[in-house]
């Protein structure tokens, strides 16, 4: 952080990143295809939330997934880096069946959100 702050003094830093809830676990990114086929199998037909580093949750059900459907998204090496398993922007959302939140959220980043809070600090001076 301190290299940061020299070299941006001025300026503001955002991070972030996305994890998947499933029944309380946390699902991040996934180690290897045989993870990624196991979340998937988990989130198969359920409703599980997606948090960032913002503090944003998105709740995404997702359909009924057969071990072919999981398998064959694996091999694409889709869920690769994914929180999850799972990029909703891509293949997988075919099996959303309903998002309740943000959808820019699930992608890994809710900007409108985000811009909207920042407006907000930029209007009581506080950034």
């Amino acid at each position: 952080m301190d290299v940061a702050q020299q070299r941006c003094a001025a300026d503001l830093i955002v991070a972030a990143d996305t994890v998947v809830e499933l029944d309380g676990e946390i699902l991040e990114k996934p180690a290897d295809p045989a993870h990624a086929r196991d979340m998937l199998a988990r989130l198969s037909n359920t409703s599980h939330i997606v948090h960032t580093g913002v503090a944003l949750s998105t709740t995404v059900l997702f359909s009924a997934l057969t071990p072919a459907d999981i398998d064959l998204y694996v091999a694409s090496g889709e869920p690769v880096g994914k929180a999850g398993a799972y990029g909703i922007q891509g293949t997988a959302g075919a099996w959303v069946v309903r998002i309740d939140g943000c959808y820019n959220n699930v992608v890994g980043f809710p900007l409108h959100a985000f811009a909207a809070h920042v407006s907000q600090l930029v209007q009581e001076q506080l950034l």
